[in-house]
């Protein structure tokens, strides 16, 4: 009786954990294309506007959002020469020049 118990017990565990394992990938390939590309485009602009920064370690993004296709405005605050942030300031990327981020003035009214 013992060794049924067990038996079942360890069948019960072994079905439970094959359906976590399924539910699992399912969520991984829920991500669409769409997103996939939005978050590469993301992770290629956050370099590009880095590059152009006193302490790139420092930046913090947030706001990042695609305005038009291949088009990002967001926003990045970063550490200067002094070692102080200076505040969350606007920037656009675009896939027509990926290695360039440009940071803009706060008379500028693109990315608002």
């Amino acid at each position: 009786m013992m060794n049924k118990n067990i038996f079942l017990a360890l069948t019960l565990a072994s079905l439970l954990a094959a359906c976590g394992q399924n539910g699992n990938s399912e969520k991984v390939a829920s991500v669409s294309p769409e997103q996939s590309q939005l978050e590469s485009m993301k992770e290629r602009a956050k370099k590009a506007v880095s590059a152009n920064l006193k302490d790139p370690e420092s930046a913090q993004f947030r706001n990042i959002r695609e305005t038009t296709p291949g088009f990002l405005c967001g926003e990045v605050n970063a550490k200067n020469a002094m070692g102080g942030y200076v505040g969350f300031k606007r920037f656009e990327w675009s896939l027509v020049s990926p290695d360039f981020g440009n940071i803009l003035s706060d008379t500028d009214d693109r990315c608002k």
